[in-house]
């Protein structure tokens, strides 16, 4: 384990209300990889109101939740869209998964109708669909100019996420659905 400790600093949004699925074991799977490299992970919840301020995070955590729970968290975390802008700008890294994906676009068209607005960090939008697409998701991913490479994963969503056009996707799908089921792309 070469090198000093580092304390990596993690902001955790909204932990009380999108923490299904296994939100709290991504943080404690992150906290675990971080410990056996000799690293210490700092968690700091942000919540509702609470200021999210760039630079004070090395990554940002957005889990994911329900209609409910993103109607209640989608107001504050628009508010706190150029905030978090400015951290990605500044170098945090950042893992959004389900819900807290979608709420990172432009917005979210839940099932009822109401539009629940993003961050606007991602140039998508999402719309609520009517089955669920779950199982095992394999990218192909170009994560570094010409270094091509594959990410496994696993999905269960019904939104359908649509780029904008012209917008790079994380990866090309080769196994499962990805963002809406049909475009072949994820991320």
């Amino acid at each position: 384990m070469g090198g000093a400790a580092v304390k990596i600093r993690v902001g955790h949004l909204y932990p009380d209300y999108l923490n299904i699925y296994a939100d709290r074991g991504n943080i404690a799977v992150l906290s675990r990889r971080a410990v056996l490299r000799g690293h210490e992970l700092a968690l700091e919840a942000v919540g509702l109101g609470d200021e999210l301020r760039p630079g004070s995070h090395d990554l940002l955590y957005v889990g994911g939740g329900q209609d409910r729970e993103q109607t209640l968290v989608a107001p504050d975390l628009a508010a706190k869209g150029a905030a978090i802008r400015a951290a990605v700008a500044r170098g945090a890294a950042l893992l959004a998964v389900c819900g807290g994906y979608q709420l990172l676009g432009r917005g979210y068209w839940g099932r009822d109708g109401l539009f629940m607005p993003g961050a606007e960090l991602f140039p998508h939008e999402t719309v609520a669909g009517t089955t669920r697409m779950i199982g095992d998701v394999l990218l192909e991913c170009e994560l570094e100019p010409g270094v091509r490479r594959t990410i496994a994963g696993f999905e269960n969503h019904a939104g359908r996420t649509t780029l904008d056009r012209g917008a790079e996707p994380l990866g090309r799908v080769l196994y499962g659905f990805g963002n809406d089921g049909e475009s072949g792309y994820e991320g």
